[in-house]
């Protein structure tokens, strides 16, 4: 019980400090986070995935059920409602299920297994072009369960972006107000800061 709270907190503590950056650092109304979803939609999210979603993640939606595909993170990546990820997962599906995909295989760096889709790959985020930030609940060899993994429409799993969703939560909320990013108002997303100059 003690560690789900402080999970809890943890994650809803980083989505107020997100939340506070853009007020400070972005054009009003220019984050749009959506409120929280119930433990029974994220249940019924579950039983169509046939998955329970890691701890941190089901935290996360009860605070926030998607961004209205609006922008949060780099490269213009918006955090998917309930609904969104169930429809982004259901359209790459096939990719797991047909056979005449079962020989294409994919070549990313970590450990994540070499399918070009898998089913225990969870879309967090979308940037528009079907590119995700998913969970993995099916990891590799000496990977972790619920590793946050970046995901290519092109090419398939890349790499491993963090060991789990808070920790990938922390180190973009980190990074934000250490500075490393800026909004630009002609992309009208968040763009890293070159640090080199």
């Amino acid at each position: 019980m003690g560690r789900s709270t402080r999970t809890s907190a943890t994650i809803r503590g980083l989505w107020e400090r997100v939340e506070r950056w853009y007020l400070e650092n972005a054009p009003a109304d220019t984050l749009s986070l959506g409120p929280p979803a119930s433990r029974e939609e994220i249940g019924s999210t579950e039983s169509v995935l046939a998955a329970h979603l890691p701890a941190d993640v089901v935290d996360s939606y009860l605070v926030h059920n998607g961004s209205n595909e609006t922008g949060v993170f780099e490269f213009g990546r918006y955090l998917l409602s309930l609904d969104e990820i169930i429809n982004c997962w259901a359209i790459v599906r096939p990719l797991a299920e047909n056979p005449e995909y079962s020989h294409f295989h994919s070549t990313p760096t970590g450990p994540i297994r070499n399918d070009i889709w898998n089913l225990g790959w969870i879309p967090l985020t979308d940037n528009g072009a079907g590119d995700h930030v998913c969970a993995d609940l099916v990891p590799g060899e000496h990977g972790v369960i619920g590793q946050i993994i970046q995901y290519s429409h092109e090419v398939g799993p890349q790499r491993v972006l963090a060991n789990s969703f808070a920790d990938w939560l922390t180190r973009f909320t980190d990074e934000l107000e250490l500075g490393r990013f800026s909004y630009d108002e002609y992309s009208l997303q968040i763009i890293r800061i070159d640090e080199s100059s």
